[in-house]
This record gives C-alpha cells, sequence and structure tokens, in this order.
C-alpha cells in the first residue's frame, strides 16, 4: 500500500521498516524513505515501550551499524533522543563512519555495549566538562533520561549504568 497511508495507521511502522532493512539487508523505496521522514516527528506518538523495545531490537542485532545508518538516515534518530542530545555534526562524514564501524566490530548480541556507543557522542560532550563531579552527575542524568525515555529493565540499566561507570577503563 501507501507507505504513508501506511505509517499514518500506525507510527512504530517507521521503526520497524527500519529494523527490517537493516537485518533482512532491504533497502528502503523513495516513497517509504519520504514518508518515514515526513513523520519522523510524530515517532513521540508512540509508546516509549514500543520505541524502546525496536531500539533493543535493533542494536542487539549484527546489523546494528546498519540500522543506526538508516535512523540516521530517515531522520529518526533526533527524535529518538532526549531533546539536545543530537548534534548534526556527530552523525556525518567522518564521525557517523567511526560510529558506524565501532557497532559494526562490536562482538556482542547484548543491547547496552551497543547503547553506550550509539550514545558516545553525547558522553563524549559531558567527560568535556571540566568538574569531575559535575561530569560524573551531568553523565549520570543523561543515562538516566535515556534509561527513562527507551524504559529500558532493571537489568539493562544496571548493565548500562556499569559500563558508563567504567567508561574511562573500557
Amino acid at each position: 500500500g501507501d507507505p504513508s497511508e501506511r505509517i499514518h495507521e500506525d507510527k512504530l511502522r517507521m521503526l520497524r521498516a527500519v529494523r527490517f532493512a537493516s537485518i533482512f539487508g532491504f533497502i528502503l523505496d523513495t516513497n517509504t524513505m519520504e514518508a518515514i521522514r515526513h513523520e519522523a516527528s510524530k515517532i513521540d506518538q508512540i509508546s516509549s515501550e514500543r520505541i524502546g523495545n525496536e531500539l533493543v531490537r535493533m542494536l542487539s542485532h549484527a546489523s546494528r551499524a546498519r540500522a543506526v545508518a538508516l535512523l540516521v538516515e530517515s531522520k529518526l534518530l533526533p527524535e529518538l533522543l532526549p531533546f539536545g542530545w543530537y548534534d548534526p555534526a556527530d552523525w556525518v562524514g567522518e564521525p557517523l563512519q567511526n560510529r558506524l564501524n565501532e557497532l559494526q566490530r562490536l562482538d556482542s548480541s547484548n543491547f547496552e555495549p551497543a547503547a553506550v556507543l550509539l550514545l558516545r557522542p553525547c558522553f563524549e560532550r559531558a567527560a568535556e566538562s571540566s568538574a569531575i563531579v559535575e561530569k560524573r552527575a551531568l553523565l549520570a542524568s543523561r543515562v538516566c533520561q535515556i534509561q527513562e525515555r527507551w524504559k529500558l529493565t532493571s537489568q539493562q540499566r544496571e548493565n548500562m549504568d556499569w559500563i558508563i561507570q567504567n567508561w574511562e577503563t573500557l
């Protein structure tokens, strides 16, 4: 059917299209990509649990780099992050390619390491803060925001917290 109509009926189809395209190696046709871009700002009409579930499935799969590339291309990524987290400069050219390469090299089917790599630009900006106490508070606040926004499970939260606490060592 018409991509715009299908997405209008269920906004979650935008994320599913990205997930299926990345997992199965599909290329989203022009009309579908345009419909997703047009509706991307309405992704917040979907429950946080459903969004989080789709992101966990995307980032847990070996095709996670392709999924992130499609999230960027479709304009969905800025809508999935808390306000002020998305800096377009982090998601073009060499910075984008470096992030995609890191995600592709990740040898894990666990969601949490991939999520931390995806969110790395935000964490790096927090780390640029001069005071250590201020840096840790900002980082903790941002991690909590994303965990709440994506409605992560307690285990996912604990695993992410551990990775973040050990960020500099890792």
